[in-house]
């Protein structure tokens, strides 16, 4: 399936919420993973979308592109840069780190750069630490499936039938079961597209 299907599909999947009342007129805080498909349909469907890139996507799309002993080293940089409560500090300090890997690893470099304002638009919005320790990251979104518990997004097929299943908001559990990254679907209505 190429670029523009699953566009197609994935605007479809994200028109069933407008079409029960979400009101997409009003800026909505969309943090997404880097895939142009899921980009365009956002754009498409909301008119004023915030868009924000999942931190953890980015270093592991950075990390790729580097040997070990130097994609350590870069993804402590990287999550220090995150970290920093100053969110334009934070973005000179990985526009730096850029152009230092810009000669021995190109791609890496060319990766970092690609995206990088929205990896920050979270910290720049002043959301509270402990929401923004969630809104940084896709990690947090599950999938609730009644029959088979709590899933990630990364288990499930991409746009298979239990995307339409029963999203909801987040919260810790020691109760119920976990899902991979240790947070269960609590109901409620989504508040947030990711």
């Amino acid at each position: 399936m190429g670029d523009t299907e699953n566009a197609t599909l994935v605007t479809e999947l994200l028109v069933g919420p407008r079409e029960r009342g979400l009101d997409v007129t009003r800026p909505i805080l969309c943090v997404l993973d880097g895939a142009k498909a899921l980009r365009s349909a956002v754009l498409a469907v909301f008119d004023h979308p915030v868009l924000a890139r999942c931190q953890l996507h980015k270093i592991r799309n950075v990390k790729g592109y580097l040997p070990d002993n130097v994609a350590k080293v870069v993804e402590q940089r990287m999550l220090a840069a995150y970290r920093n409560s100053d969110a334009l500090a934070g973005q000179g300090d990985l526009e730096a780190l850029a152009k230092e890997l810009e000669r021995q690893h190109p791609g890496a470099a060319g990766s970092l750069h690609e995206g990088l304002t929205e990896t920050f638009t979270v910290a720049r919005l002043g959301v509270p630490p402990t929401l923004a320790r969630t809104l940084r990251s896709t990690n947090a979104v599950v999938i609730y499936r009644q029959l088979e518990g709590v899933h990630d997004v990364a288990d499930v097929p991409p746009f298979g039938l239990s995307l339409g299943a029963g999203r909801g908001y987040l919260q810790p559990s020691n109760t119920q079961v976990r899902g991979r990254f240790g947070v269960r679907s609590a109901g409620g209505v989504a508040r947030f597209a990711a």
